[in-house]
């Protein structure tokens, strides 16, 4: 099996994150892919923020972004959010989530993160398998708000 290779996202990388983005979101709008290559280099200088993808011989399959925030409690250890987890449905159970999950535990390890969460839709109930053979634990109910 070919080997997955994480590495963090550049602005090169911004047609292969848009149609990955666009298997996550469905129907919701994209931005451009000027707009995107703008995203991506801000993303890439701001601290604490990394966008990942994963490839698998030259080809992105997979990508997700986690940020990592400072907190006063937990004796100020920083915490981890993960967002937009998605892999090419051609890569899946290829072990590409997999590798996505264990950098991201790295970078929060790393960082002395005392834990790292997501949430996902109640629909992707494939996803929410994967999440918890990955070490997750299904255990909080999560809200949004949006604008």
């Amino acid at each position: 099996m070919p080997t997955t290779i994480v590495r963090y996202a550049t602005p090169n990388d911004a047609p292969a994150l848009l149609e990955l983005y666009r298997q996550l979101s469905g129907r919701s709008p994209l931005p451009t892919l000027d707009e995107t290559v703008a995203v991506i280099d801000e993303m890439v200088t701001h601290p604490g923020l990394h966008l990942l993808v994963a490839e698998i011989e030259g080809e992105v399959a997979g990508t997700t972004t986690i940020a990592v925030i400072p907190s006063i409690t937990h004796l100020a250890k920083p915490w981890a959010q993960i967002e937009n987890v998605v892999v090419l449905d051609a890569y899946r159970r290829r072990g590409v989530g997999k590798a996505l999950m264990d950098r991201c535990a790295d970078i929060t390890r790393a960082a002395g993160g005392y834990k790292m969460q997501l949430i996902s839709s109640d629909v992707r109930r494939e996803a929410h398998a994967f999440y918890l053979a990955a070490g997750f634990e299904d255990e909080f109910r999560g809200f949004r708000m949006y604008f």
